[in-house]
């Protein structure tokens, strides 16, 4: 482990691996906490290195520490949760002699403001091989290094939990962070392709988009063919463009990385996303159909865990409904709720359905679904708030949803939902043109709601 200021999670991710048999071995890099007392509590052997700006040194001189004929890493900030422990047991009371480096999954709670789950495969578990070293000043990396000492990549269904993405005010401080190493990095190389793509990405999270898409176009350019990053440059340079409202520069992009990589889901599904906001529903739907029949994907660069899953059935759920099968379209909605039952949308879609086929005992028949689910809090408010305005109570929709804001203002969802009330129903402009403002501030690249704040300052205007 590689550590600085990590005393708060330091004891829940050293108790999650409390049952392994292996030496600890953490390297602090300057923390002025309790992190390395915390450490030395669970067993861990502490060591001390200067930061030097890079988090491959940091890495390496963890490496140079470890003494077993096998390396397993963890960051503070992540644990493993029973299930996994005892898959990760299992894989180390039965490494065979073969030179193998095992990937796992690491998966990142959801992004509080979006709602994401980010998940990626790393090189997490593998021989302690002369040679082999970490390379990157940031998002640091192994499995090449190992590869070139004759490694053979093994996939496992190993997750590792991932909390560093929880606190909105914690992100944005290692965005900049990350942003000012990856500078470092592009002065050392400046057609460093990995760092273009990475540097891109923190302009995209910043609202940077003219910037991060010329980053991406001269990442495409230097990046080594088949790349594992090169998927998402495609999908992310494609979604630039359409932020930027330059949709035939995003289809082309999107297309271009589907001619490479045609079984890659994110692709096909900001294909499809372009397709519907072009009114194309035809070819919407054979992108969102497509994504539903690709085999299972390994995934190194990160991606959102439910595009592939629920999120592509949401969508495919409303060209259905637009097309007028509705059956097909609740079935999509429903599945999508079995899958995945804590992401709000098609919840609410099927509240509306329900609502325009005067269904209302299965609409109300779905608030009792969310009794007792962890789950509940998040959901309830605006399946209650449609129905309580489907009676034709505005106003008390509207306070529904407010009240829920009030104690958790950073719900994206319920924001843009009481936006739309206030615009399309209470007819209350000035308070509608607040919340917009509210979410664009929270999430830059939240297309509809940047379009609808437009057309409420045009309409103001004239």
């Amino acid at each position: 482990m590689i550590v600085k200021n990590e005393e708060k999670h330091l004891a829940d991710c050293l108790l999650s691996v409390a049952g392994v048999s292996v030496n600890k071995d953490v390297v602090d890099t300057g923390s002025p906490d309790g992190t390395k007392e915390s450490a030395r509590r669970f067993g861990a052997t502490v060591h001390d290195f200067a930061w030097v700006d890079s988090f491959a040194a940091a890495r390496n001189e963890s490496l140079r520490h470890a003494t077993g004929e096998w390396i397993f890493w963890l960051d503070g900030d992540e644990r493993l949760d029973e299930a996994n422990l005892r898959k990760l047991r299992r894989l180390l009371g039965e490494l065979p002699p073969a030179n193998n480096v095992y990937m796992m999954c690491q998966w990142s709670a959801p992004d509080q403001l979006t709602g994401s789950t980010l998940v990626v495969d790393q090189a997490r578990l593998f021989r302690k091989l002369p040679g082999a070293c970490w390379r990157y000043r940031v998002h640091e990396q192994i499995l090449m290094s190992l590869k070139e000492h004759g490694a053979q990549e093994v996939g496992t269904d190993i997750a590792i939990g991932h909390l560093g993405y929880q606190d909105p005010e914690a992100r944005r401080r290692k965005r900049e962070r990350n942003a000012r190493l990856l500078l470092l990095e592009l002065a050392e190389n400046p057609n460093e392709a990995f760092a273009l793509y990475n540097l891109a990405n923190a302009y995209v999270e910043d609202g940077r988009l003219e910037d991060a898409a010329g980053l991406l176009r001269r990442c495409l350019e230097h990046a080594p063919a088949r790349a594992s990053y090169l998927p998402k440059t495609y999908y992310t340079l494609a979604g630039c463009y359409h932020h930027l409202g330059r949709e035939e520069e995003a289809l082309r992009y999107c297309r271009e990385g589907k001619e490479q990589f045609p079984q890659t889901p994110s692709l096909w599904f900001h294909e499809g996303t372009m397709l519907l906001a072009k009114g194309d529903l035809a070819g919407a739907r054979r992108a969102f159909e497509t994504i539903l029949q690709l085999p299972a994907q390994g995934n190194y660069a990160g991606v959102d865990a439910r595009l592939a899953g629920c999120r592509t059935r949401h969508n495919l759920a409303f060209i259905y409904r637009r097309l007028g099968l509705a059956p097909k379209a609740e079935e999509q909605w429903r599945l999508a709720v079995a899958q995945t039952p804590d992401f709000e949308p098609p919840w609410l879609a099927l509240v509306e359905l329900y609502i325009e086929q005067n269904r209302h005992l299965e609409a109300e028949a779905l608030l009792l679904q969310l009794e007792g689910k962890p789950y509940r809090k998040a959901i309830w408010p605006a399946l209650e708030a449609r129905l309580t305005l489907a009676r034709g109570d505005i106003g008390g929709a509207r306070r529904i949803l407010e009240a829920t804001l009030a104690r958790n203002p950073k719900a994206l969802w319920l924001r843009v939902l009481l936006a739309d009330i206030l615009l399309r129903v209470a007819h209350d402009d000035q308070a509608a043109e607040a919340h917009l403002r509210t979410i664009l501030s929270m999430s830059p690249n939240e297309q509809q709601s940047r379009q609808k704040l437009a057309q409420l300052l045009a309409k103001k205007r004239r």
